[in-house]
Order: C-alpha cells, then structure tokens, then sequence
C-alpha cells in the first residue's frame, strides 16, 4: 500500500532572558524545546532539525551533543 506523507512545519519559541549566549545555553534550549516537541507529538519518532546558524551559538561538538540530549529524552519517555 502506497501510504501518502503528510508534511507540516512546526515553529517553537524560547526566550531566555539572562544567559551568556554559550553553546550550553544552545543545547539547553535545544533540549527544552526537544521535549515539548515530543510532548505534544509524541507519534513522531524521527525529527529533522533546520537552521540557518545566523542565531545559533554552537561548535563542532554540538552535534554529537545533540544526539546524547536525543537520545536521553527519547529514553524518558
């Protein structure tokens, strides 16, 4: 059976209001948002994420950083 994809965007918003811009305080959001994602789909087993890096403080180890955070809230569930 050809089953057809259903596509949407979903935009989330956090604003922090003290916090010195580190890539922690990146993967620290990321994760909060991560898991109010999965609480309201938590359906969805697979996210794709998309940036433009114009506002995003981060190194080459955020990556890796973000699959830990992944995978430890996937685990929560």
């Amino acid at each position: 059976a050809n089953i057809p994809h259903n596509f949407r965007t979903e935009s989330y918003i956090l604003a922090i209001t003290h916090a010195s811009q580190t890539e922690i305080d990146t993967l620290s959001g990321g994760e909060i948002i991560l898991k109010q994602f999965q609480a309201d789909y938590p359906h969805i087993q697979k996210l794709h994420k998309r940036t433009d890096n114009a506002g995003n403080f981060s190194a080459h180890g955020t990556p890796e950083a973000e699959k830990v955070i992944c995978n430890r809230v996937s685990s929560q569930q």
